[in-house]
C-alpha cells in the first residue's frame, strides 16, 4: 500500500466500543501484540471512558471519539458527527494509518472509512454477539473491507466473502 506520509511513523488503528467490543479487541490484541509492537506506532479509538490501561501498554495512544451514549435523535447523531469528524482530522494531521482493525460498534464506522479513503487495510470483526442478523456497523463496513471475518459460522450465508475466525 501507498502511503503519502512517510514523515510519520506507520499507524495501526485499532476501533473499538466498550463491552464486548473492547473485550473482542483485547483478545485479539493477544494474539497480535508482540508483532504490532516492533512494527508501527499503535492507536485506539474508543466510546468508552472506562479504559484498562493494562490492556494497552505505552506505544498506544488511547482516543475517546464518540458520546458515550448511543445516538437516539438528531441532535445525537450530529454531536457523534463532529466527534467523528475531529478523530478524523487529528488521524490525517499526526498519523500514517496503514492497517485499521474495527470490532464494532456503529460510532467506528465514520473513523473506519475516513481511515479506508485515506488508503488504510481496513480489517472488520463481525461482532459475536451476531449469530443470525448483520450489525448496522457490519452492514455498512463490509462494503468497503479488505477483509471481513466472522465470529459464528452461521453469519457466512449472510457475508459470503467473509471468513469464519470462530470466536476471538
Amino acid at each position: 500500500m501507498r502511503s503519502f506520509k512517510r514523515n510519520l511513523p506507520p499507524t495501526l488503528l485499532f476501533i473499538a466500543g466498550e463491552g464486548g467490543h473492547m473485550e473482542q479487541a483485547r483478545r485479539l490484541l493477544a494474539q497480535l501484540e508482540p508483532d504490532v509492537r516492533a512494527a508501527s506506532h499503535c492507536v485506539l479509538i474508543t466510546d468508552s471512558e472506562a479504559v484498562d490501561g493494562g490492556a494497552f501498554d505505552a506505544c498506544w495512544v488511547i482516543d475517546t471519539c464518540a458520546p458515550k451514549h448511543r445516538a437516539s435523535g438528531l441532535r445525537d447523531a450530529l454531536v457523534y458527527t463532529r466527534s467523528s469528524a475531529r478523530i478524523l482530522w487529528r488521524m490525517l494531521r499526526r498519523h500514517d494509518v496503514r492497517m485499521t482493525i474495527v470490532t464494532g460498534p456503529g460510532f467506528s464506522m465514520l473513523p473506519a472509512l475516513g481511515a479506508r479513503l485515506l488508503g488504510a487495510e481496513l480489517l472488520v470483526f463481525e461482532s459475536w454477539s451476531r449469530f443470525e442478523q448483520r450489525s448496522k456497523c457490519g452492514r455498512v463496513l463490509y462494503r468497503f473491507a479488505h477483509h471481513f471475518f466472522v465470529q459464528h459460522e452461521e453469519l457466512l450465508a449472510l457475508y459470503p466473502r467473509a471468513r469464519w475466525v470462530g470466536l476471538l
